[in-house]
């Protein structure tokens, strides 16, 4: 279960060739960093150069493709 759940995109291309799947389609509902528009690094960080974090976001290192898998969750502070 867990390689079918960790493979998913293969497992539907397996079954269906013409299967794709694209980040675009299913962007991050909720950003952690402020401000989250993306202006250098390749669109990964922002104006302060700080690292744009989604909820449930992923970290992938593109020279290894190994992922650091961290759920980031959004924490509110009462009162502000």
């Amino acid at each position: 279960m867990v390689k079918l759940t960790k493979d998913i995109v293969e497992t539907y291309q397996s079954c269906h060739s013409s299967f794709a799947y694209s980040e675009a389609y299913n962007p991050p509902k909720r950003y952690l960093t402020n401000p989250s528009n993306p202006v250098s690094n390749g669109g990964l960080d922002n104006e302060n150069s700080d690292l744009i974090l989604a909820v449930n976001g992923v970290l992938i290192n593109g020279d290894t493709n190994h992922r650091l898998v961290m759920v980031f969750h959004e924490v509110s502070v009462m009162g502000k």
